[in-house]
């Protein structure tokens, strides 16, 4: 389950350009500190964070590999929808 919901929402060329992104952020010559950490804080927000993963096993009622298939793809087809419409994750857009 944790390997389909990870190849779905975080695809393997996806995760490797995150990473090499994050790892090899480098302030620009012109950029404020300022600005170099707010798009630092851009890329790590785009991951799959700490609270993200302990809402899907909260939301599971234990650990998300304890259900089916079924009951998984369920439970994130859910969650996703819900963070989709409230925009839960991320800045208000205008």
């Amino acid at each position: 389950m944790k390997r389909m919901f990870l190849e779905k929402f975080f695809p393997a060329s996806r995760t490797a350009n995150m990473r090499k992104e994050i790892c090899g952020i480098r302030q620009h010559s012109r950029e404020t500190l300022h600005e170099y950490w707010e798009r630092f804080n851009t890329l790590c927000a785009t991951c799959l964070t700490m609270v993200d993963r302990n809402m899907i096993d909260v939301a599971s009622g234990g650990a998300l590999m304890d259900k089916t298939s079924i009951a998984t793809r369920h439970l994130i087809s859910n969650m996703t929808s819900n963070t989709q419409q409230f925009r839960v994750r991320g800045a208000s857009q205008s």
